[in-house]
């Protein structure tokens, strides 16, 4: 199992939730997905280590506030409370940069590179108490367009 990014963790803290809070703010929620590929390439300490980067990465710049898991395979989803769109996809475009920035090695020690793609969505006050995988979904359909537009970025679904 991968440490660091359990799922839908406060970035910060061992507290959980499924539900999204009451937030007049909006909230923001981005999907992220890793480069596919990696153990392929690399092998799978490689990949291990690359959600380790991702996560750690990502957690390092986000708020006491935010949520962030892993949800499957090499996919994260992150919440990020009281946060509007326009917020949420500069905090997109920052954790893109880093994870970029960050170099990996594989066993052998060949250098390489990972970028992640995200989706971004909002919900509303009156999506307060909703499943959290409601936003979810809006950023997973983000994500696609995201990936499609060349990958490394983030686009929203509004």
């Amino acid at each position: 199992m991968i440490r660091g990014a359990p799922r839908l963790q406060t970035a910060h803290s061992d507290r959980t939730d499924s539900s999204l809070p009451a937030s007049p703010g909006g909230n923001g929620g981005a999907d992220a997905q890793v480069a596919k590929g990696i153990n392929d390439r690399f092998g799978y300490p490689s990949g291990d280590a690359v959600l380790r980067h991702v996560s750690d990465t990502c957690s390092g710049l986000l708020r006491e506030s935010d949520l962030m898991g892993r949800i499957g395979g090499e996919e994260f989803a992150i919440l990020l409370p009281q946060t509007p769109i326009e917020q949420a996809g500069q905090i997109a475009g920052r954790l893109c940069m880093a994870v970029a920035n960050g170099r990996q090695h594989a066993a052998d020690g060949r250098p390489f590179s990972v970028t992640v793609s995200i989706g971004v969505a909002t919900a509303t006050a009156a999506m307060a108490g909703c499943a959290i995988d409601s936003i979810i979904s809006q950023a997973d359909s983000a994500l696609y367009h995201a990936k499609a537009a060349g990958r490394n970025g983030w686009r929203s679904c509004r």
